[in-house]
């Protein structure tokens, strides 16, 4: 009897020293699953921090867009204008009436179109400078968008955690 008694009660001592081993890792489990959701929390605001900083993307797209057309039509333009600056510069008879050009037409029309060369030209150098600009500012974008991703990420990998803590717990 006295046998049986020391062996239930050793039982007992186990059992209550397992019943603790298992609360302490219970609460060493929810402990770190506290602190994974305080990084949940530090990733979640950096990411809204990241999307704050990039809501212009949509009116870059559209500018962009829009400015697109325009540089494509100077472009035009001013290939149109150095065309007749190089003609009348090169030639002295009209292809089209076989006529003489006379001179102070021919420098009146290459003053003209030179000049409007050089405010398309600058027209076309601040567009550029702007469109520059819109496509820098989207590769910024791409790359904020790029450590959004991978904030994205370290939040499923930290609520994998909490969930094998949980199932563990469990």
């Amino acid at each position: 009897i006295e046998l049986q008694k020391n062996y239930i009660e050793t039982l007992n001592q186990d059992k209550e020293a397992t019943r603790r081993k298992l609360e302490d890792a219970i609460v060493e489990a929810n402990d770190k699953i506290v602190i994974l959701e305080k990084n949940i929390k530090e990733y979640s605001d950096n990411i809204n921090d990241l999307e704050a900083s990039i809501t212009d993307e949509t009116s870059l797209k559209k500018k962009r867009d829009e400015l697109s057309p325009v540089s494509v039509k100077l472009r035009s333009k001013l290939n149109s204008l150095q065309e007749l600056v190089d003609f009348y510069e090169n030639n002295d008879v009209c292809p089209t009436c076989a006529q003489q050009i006379d001179d102070g037409v021919k420098h009146s029309h290459v003053e003209q179109n030179t000049k409007k060369v050089s405010e398309v030209r600058a027209g076309l150098d601040k567009l550029n400078s702007i469109i520059d600009n819109i496509v820098s500012r989207e590769k910024e974008i791409s790359e904020i968008r790029n450590k959004i991703r991978l904030e994205y990420n370290a939040v499923q990998a930290i609520n994998s955690q909490i969930i094998a803590e949980q199932q563990y717990i469990r």
